[in-house]
């Protein structure tokens, strides 16, 4: 009896405070499910597709519950667009608004950056807040790490994601380059990037 009652206790712990934490080698992870929010953080660059690098990704996938808000918090260099869009699709997949209320909430704070592919994550929110000195920064889509320029493709990825058709064109030169361009939230604005600047 008393091992029946300490394992529904543990079972009950676990589905109220599930955290799982990961680093990868240039990455970290987090999951945290609090009372009524999913939190998940992401912070550093993932170029790899290795197990070690996707082990992260996919236990913070496996964790996730649907119909429960998802705040995710981000500061990203961007890295392999594919696993960016994985995660993205995962969160949008548990949060689909066809069978349920839940919100996405994605957040990048005045300290923090979003580049590159971190970007089209962004844009997984239903809620896109940053921090008044964030830092979002655009380039030419390349394949890792680099080797050659795929040309439109940066930009149609952002598209997909929800920028506007009309400020992508506009700033369409930071796409022509593998610089870096480097945008505050204010410099955002038509871009439906950024939905609300928080401090």
């Amino acid at each position: 009896m008393k091992i029946l009652i300490f394992l529904l206790g543990l079972l009950s712990f676990n589905a109220f405070s599930q955290s799982y934490t990961f680093s990868g080698k240039r990455y970290y992870i987090s999951y945290q499910m609090k009372e009524d929010v999913q939190e998940i953080r992401l912070e550093g660059t993932v170029f790899s597709s290795v197990v070690e690098d996707l082990s992260g990704f996919k236990k913070v996938q496996k964790l996730l519950k649907n119909g429960v808000n998802v705040k995710l918090i981000l500061h990203s260099h961007g890295g392999l667009q594919s696993l960016y869009n994985d995660l993205s699709d995962s969160i949008r997949k548990a949060c689909d608004s066809r069978y349920s209320s839940c919100r996405i909430t994605t957040y990048v704070s005045s300290a923090s950056t979003c580049e590159s592919a971190c970007i089209p994550l962004f844009m997984a929110g239903d809620s896109r807040r940053a921090g008044r000195s964030a830092t979002f920064g655009f380039h030419q889509a390349t394949v890792i790490p680099g080797s050659f320029k795929i040309y439109g493709k940066a930009e149609n990825d952002l598209y997909e994601a929800g920028v506007d058709k009309a400020w992508l064109d506009l700033h369409k030169g930071m796409f022509d380059t593998v610089q870096l361009t480097v945008m505050n939230p204010e410099d955002l604005e038509g871009s439906n990037i950024v939905t609300k600047i928080v401090d």
